[in-house]
C-alpha cells in the first residue's frame, strides 16, 4: 500500500510539474535577433506569449492581436518558427506554439543586456563598469564570466576597470550560460581616448627639440561631436606656463602655428628653441558625452654630463675617476663608458642614472673617453671627456724630462767650455805678464852695471 501511495505521488508530480510538450530555453541579447522554433508540420499555427494571443495563420491568412505590438514578430510559414527582431527586455517570457489548438512547442525566452558605465567610449583615467542585466531577474543556474582577448578578467554579473588607459581599448566578451540553454557570447568594443605614454627626450648640446604629444584621435578637430573634444591645454616648466593651447570653433593649435597638415591632426607636438633640462608638464582638458576630464603627464628632457676628478695631478700611474650622469633614463636604457684606444667598454645596469669608471692613467689609457646612452642596443646621445697627462719633473716617461736633461747637459758643456777658455786665457795672461816682467828686468840689467850678474845667462833663462 505504501508503495502504491508513493507511485501515485510521483505520477501526480510528473503530471503537474513536468511538461510533456517539447520546449527549450533561449538567451537573447537586447537589440539583436532571435529565432523561436516550432514544429514544421502542416496545419493552422498560433503563437501565444505568457498565454496571451499574438497571432495565428489560418488557411494562409494572418490574424494578429491588436492589444500587443507584434510588428517585430516575424513568422516563417515554411517552418512555423518565429523570428523576433530588435529584442527588448520586455520580450522575455514563455512563448507557446499551437497547432489546431494543441500546444506543440514551448520556448522560454531570457533577455539580457550588456552595458558600460559610464559609457563604452571613455576618456583615459576614467573608471569603467561592465554589467549584464537580465529579464526576468531570476535566471536558473546562471554562470557569467568576462574575457578580454584570451584573458579572463572576471566571473560575476559585473566587472570594474579602474583608471583606464589606451591599453584598455579593444573588444570585451561576456559569456553567459544558464541551465537548459546554450552558452551565448556578447562582444563589446571599448574605446579609450587620450594620449600615448610620454617618453623621455634626450638633449644634445642644447639644440632645439620637439616634445612629442600624440593622441589616438583627431585632437586638433573640434567638429566631431561623437568623439572627444579639447576644451583647453598648456605646457608648464616647472610651474611657469611655457605655452597655452589656442582652442577655436574650427581647430586646436599652438599660438605660433599657422598651417596644420592632415597627418598632424592626431598630435600636439611642441617645438622648443631653447630647451632646459628637467620635467615639462603637459595638461589637456577633454570632454566626451557631457563628461570632462583633465589629463596630464610629464616629459623629461634628459641632459647627459661627464666629468673627471683625481686627488692629485693627472700623471702617469695616477688614478682618475670618470663620472657620467643623467637626470632621467628609460627603464631599459643604460650608460656606457668607452675608450677606443684600448677597446674598453663598461656599461651600467638598465635605468641606472650615473656610472663611474676608475682609470689607471697610462699613455695608452689617456685621450678621449666617451659616455653614451644606449637604449635597445642603439646609441641615443653621447658626451666626451679627455684625459691629459701632466708630466712631473721626475717622470721618466715624459718627453719634457728628456728635453730638460738635454738642455742641462748642453748648459753644463757650455759652462765647462767657458771655464776651460777662461783658464787657458788666464794662463796666457800670466805667461805674458811674466815675460813682460823678465823683459823689463833684462832691460834694467843692461842699463846698470851689476856685479857678478851675467846678462847672457839672464837672456837664456828668458
Amino acid at each position: 500500500m505504501e508503495k502504491l501511495y508513493s507511485l501515485f505521488i510521483f505520477f501526480l508530480y510528473f503530471y503537474k510539474c513536468v511538461s510533456l510538450e517539447p520546449g527549450m530555453r533561449i538567451l537573447a541579447e537586447v537589440g539583436k535577433k532571435t529565432n523561436l522554433p516550432c514544429d514544421n508540420t502542416q496545419g493552422d499555427i498560433m503563437w501565444l506569449k505568457n498565454g496571451a494571443f499574438l497571432f495565428r495563420f489560418q488557411r494562409g491568412k494572418r490574424f494578429q492581436s491588436h492589444s500587443i505590438d507584434v510588428s517585430r514578430f516575424i513568422p516563417d510559414q515554411s517552418t512555423n518558427a518565429m523570428e523576433l527582431d530588435k529584442v527588448q527586455l520586455k520580450d522575455s517570457g514563455t512563448y507557446t506554439c499551437q497547432k489546431d489548438k494543441k500546444t506543440v512547442y514551448t520556448v522560454t525566452l531570457f533577455v539580457f543586456e550588456v552595458s558600460g558605465i559610464p559609457s563604452f567610449n571613455l576618456i583615459s583615467s576614467e573608471d569603467l563598469v561592465l554589467k549584464v542585466t537580465f529579464s526576468p531577474e531570476q535566471v536558473p543556474a546562471l554562470q557569467v564570466y568576462w574575457m578580454k582577448g584570451d584573458k579572463k578578467i572576471g566571473k560575476d554579473t559585473s566587472v570594474e576597470l579602474k583608471n583606464v588607459n589606451l591599453d584598455h581599448s579593444g573588444y570585451y566578451s561576456c559569456h553567459i550560460k544558464i541551465e537548459g540553454a546554450d552558452e551565448v557570447k556578447s562582444s563589446k568594443e571599448i574605446k579609450v581616448r587620450g594620449f600615448a605614454p610620454l617618453a623621455i627626450e634626450y638633449l644634445q648640446e642644447s639644440k632645439p627639440v620637439i616634445l612629442p604629444w600624440r593622441f589616438n584621435f583627431k585632437v586638433r578637430s573640434t567638429q566631431n561631436t561623437n568623439d572627444a573634444k579639447v576644451k583647453g591645454g598648456k605646457i608648464t616648466y616647472p610651474s611657469q606656463v611655457v605655452k597655452q593651447l589656442d582652442v577655436t570653433q574650427d581647430t586646436v593649435r599652438w599660438p605660433e602655428e599657422r598651417d596644420i597638415k592632415t597627418e598632424d591632426m592626431q598630435n600636439l607636438d611642441i617645438h622648443l628653441s631653447n630647451p632646459k633640462i628637467g620635467d615639462y608638464r603637459m595638461e589637456i582638458d577633454l570632454e566626451m558625452g557631457g563628461r570632462t576630464k583633465k589629463l596630464w603627464g610629464n616629459v623629461c628632457l634628459a641632459g647627459l654630463t661627464v666629468s673627471s676628478f683625481s686627488k692629485q695631478d693627472v700623471s702617469t700611474e695616477s688614478s682618475v675617476t670618470l663620472l657620467c650622469q643623467i637626470n632621467c633614463l628609460d627603464k631599459n636604457g643604460k650608460l656606457c663608458w668607452q675608450n677606443m684606444n684600448i677597446k674598453h667598454e663598461k656599461c651600467g645596469s638598465p635605468g641606472q642614472i650615473n656610472l663611474t669608471e676608475e682609470v689607471n692613467v697610462l699613455p695608452e689609457t689617456s685621450g678621449i673617453w666617451t659616455c653614451s646612452v644606449v637604449v635597445n642596443q642603439k646609441t641615443i646621445v653621447s658626451a666626451n671627456e679627455t684625459l691629459e697627462i701632466k708630466n712631473g719633473f721626475l717622470d721618466l716617461s715624459g718627453y719634457k724630462f728628456w728635453v730638460l736633461i738635454g738642455a742641462g747637459a748642453l748648459v753644463l758643456l757650455i759652462i765647462v767650455m767657458i771655464i776651460v777658455i777662461m783658464v787657458a786665457r788666464s794662463r796666457r795672461l800670466r805667461r805674458a805678464q811674466k815675460r813682460a816682467w823678465l823683459s823689463q828686468n833684462l832691460n834694467q840689467q843692461k842699463r846698470c852695471k851689476c856685479k857678478g850678474f851675467p846678462p847672457q845667462r839672464l837672456k837664456e833663462n828668458i
